[in-house]
């Protein structure tokens, strides 16, 4: 409720108590009465008195540069969600809602301009749309303290809510999307194209760079060969009305390349909800070139839950919340993206309100994590299934046996204590995975050698290794689930290396069976009441600081665990700022080693002079006098 009715409430209650306190002493004084609540009246509806504040939602775009983003209508679409959200008796959002449209140039450079002028307008942005800037947006938007909100931004490191705390996502990453879809049909090489516009130039660079960081090979299509076996092409779509998608699909058609070999997948639908379901598109229609070679276009649309875009235009009409003449396909499907934003912000308000929190545009997006559930709209789960893909023919093209999306992920993993993954092969029924060759096995075998004595100095080298090794993994999400020294191995430098990371995924699309677990006396301990199923070690064994480290990593919480990073600071510290010298442990050992084979050596001899004695001694006996 607005200020001015509590403050409308409690000075008409005064009123009326001053006003009876003049009626008892000058009840002939009416008239003056009269005049004074007046004046009283004209005060309190005097527009000075007047404290309901907006909240202001900037709507930007490039709505005037772009004549397919000029059909969106942000207007029309902020408007009525803007309408319900005010007329919603259920929302308490404690201010009112409003909102700017805003415009974004087609050129990024000029667009992060104009961004610049947004500053003291708006309490909150919807979008932008031009993911080239999203970035520097979102920084010049935390540097405001206002929160951003955008569909079509790619960088993945926005997800990080530390480091851009004012973003929020309203749909899910359309990379991620690529990447799993990718995956579900084990395609692996990607070609990318874009018109000549700016602003898909610079989405088609953060495509392949953000495909790239999820391990897939992308490259800039210049020919089609033998390289790439799915396209992915980042203008309008056709169905919209993209000509320059529909010249390239025709020229595409002519040269032969929509049989079957390669796969079309158009950028921008997975930025909308694209209406599919007994809907007849002009274009196919009417273009039997552009129909013909639509047969090869995968085409991945964000799903409907209820009402399709056409359905819900048509309802608002009828309603006459839209009182335009236009008709449902003359209009955008970024429409609904419009709208569905400022819902979201809205109810994001409501909630934080809801559960205590006071909603202005500095903390908005700290209340947005705990009520939006923007780590699913993150992960995607908010995706219905793909199945609902517009042209169901194309699902069977491309899917080369020998292509796995799994493999990518592992290539680019390149660290000193890593054991690079160099590829695999199946044949004859054998499936095998190609690493780097580590001549002194594995690090169990090298502790399980009784001729080979490690020092504190050595295993304290092989375990910096090993922590190093796996803060790596895990700085690039990619944990390992079953580390043990049987999958460490050492080189012929004595560097440990980390092996057997990520093949659970790789395993299960092979359909590769699990193998029996062992050491199941170890899993029935487990299963017993504490105390847990520890290993028991000598305090001379290593250093004090090191044996309570390794007994942090037993915690049974897991928030009581210390990560990589923590595990990596305390060790540091504790050879008490000592190198550790690998060189002068290993010549040490070699020493060592050298020793007790000459003793070995000595020992022998012994031996064999025995038996020689023995021999001789009985070859004697045995021959006559």
């Amino acid at each position: 409720m607005c200020k001015i009715l509590l403050y409308l409430n409690g000075l008409f209650l005064k009123s009326s108590i001053i006003s009876k306190r003049i009626k008892l002493k000058w009840k002939t004084n009416v008239r003056k009465v009269q005049i004074f609540l007046c004046i009283l009246i004209g005060i309190l509806t005097s527009p000075y008195h007047v404290e309901c504040l907006n909240f202001n939602i900037g709507v930007l775009g490039p709505w005037k540069c772009d004549p397919l983003y000029s059909r969106v209508f942000p207007e029309l679409a902020a408007k009525l969600a803007v309408d319900r959200i005010n007329n919603d008796l259920s929302l308490d959002l404690g201010n009112k809602i409003d909102f700017v449209v805003l415009q974004e140039d087609c050129v990024t450079s000029k667009a992060l301009s104009m961004f610049l002028g947004y500053e003291n307008m708006v309490s909150a942005f919807l979008g932008p749309l031009n993911p080239g800037y999203c970035d520097a947006a979102t920084l010049l938007s935390k540097n405001w303290n206002k929160a951003i909100f955008s569909w079509t931004c790619i960088s993945n490191e926005l997800d990080m809510v530390r480091s851009y705390p004012v973003f929020t996502r309203t749909l899910p990453s359309p990379t991620k999307v690529l990447f799993n879809v990718m995956k579900y049909f084990t395609w692996a090489n990607i070609g990318i194209v874009s018109s000549n516009e700016d602003m898909w130039i610079d989405t088609a660079k953060r495509v392949a760079d953000s495909l790239r960081i999820l391990g897939l090979p992308v490259g800039l299509v210049t020919s089609l060969g033998d390289g790439p076996t799915v396209i992915i092409m980042c203008m309008h779509s056709v169905l919209l009305g993209g000509e320059q998608q529909a010249a390239f699909l025709e020229k595409a058609n002519e040269m032969g390349l929509t049989g079957g070999r390669y796969v079309f997948v158009p950028y921008d639908t997975l930025l909308y909800s694209l209406p599919y379901k007994n809907t007849s598109f002009f274009i196919l229609g009417n273009n039997s070139k552009v129909r013909e070679a639509y047969d090869s276009v995968l085409t991945i649309t964000v799903e409907s839950e209820e009402n399709s875009f056409i359905e819900a235009f048509n309802e608002a009409k009828k309603l006459g919340e839209i009182t335009t003449d236009l008709l449902p396909e003359q209009v955008s499907p970024l429409f609904a993206n419009i709208y569905n934003g400022i819902y979201l912000l809205a109810k994001a308000m409501n909630n934080a309100r809801t559960n205590g929190f006071s909603v202005t545009e500095t903390n908005l997006k700290l209340t947005l994590e705990d009520i939006c559930d923007t780590k699913s709209i993150i992960e995607g789960r908010s995706v219905k299934s793909l199945a609902h893909s517009h042209s169901a023919k194309s699902i069977t093209f491309a899917t080369y046996e020998t292509s796995n999306v799994a493999v990518y992920e592992m290539k680019d993993l390149r660290n000193e204590n890593i054991n690079p993954f160099l590829g695999f092969f199946s044949e004859c029924g054998i499936f095998a995975i190609v690493t780097e060759h580590c001549s002194r096995g594995s690090l169990q075998d090298l502790l399980r050698n009784d001729d080979v004595k490690l020092d504190w100095m050595f295993k304290s080298s092989l375990l910096l290794d090993l922590i190093k090794g796996m803060k790596y993994l895990h700085h690039k999400d990619f944990p390992h689930g079953r580390l043990k020294s049987r999958n460490c191995v050492v080189d012929g430098r004595f560097v440990l290396k980390i092996t057997d990371y990520g093949y659970n995924e790789l395993l299960e699309t092979q359909k590769v069976p699990r193998i029996k677990p062992q050491a199941e006396e170890i899993i029935r301990k487990v299963k017993k009441p504490p105390p847990m199923c520890r290993p028991t070690v000598a305090p001379d064994q290593a250093p004090l600081e090191c044996i309570q480290l390794m007994k942090q990593c037993w915690s049974e919480l897991p928030e009581r665990r210390p990560d990589f990073d923590s595990i990596f600071d305390q060790f540091k510290t504790i050879n008490k700022g000592k190198k550790t010298n690998i060189i002068d442990s290993m010549l040490r050992m070699l020493e060592q080693y050298s020793s007790n084979l000459e003793d070995l050596i000595r020992e022998r001899t012994e031996e064999l002079e025995v038996e020689k004695q023995r021999t001789e001694k009985l070859l004697s006996e045995m021959l006559p006098p």
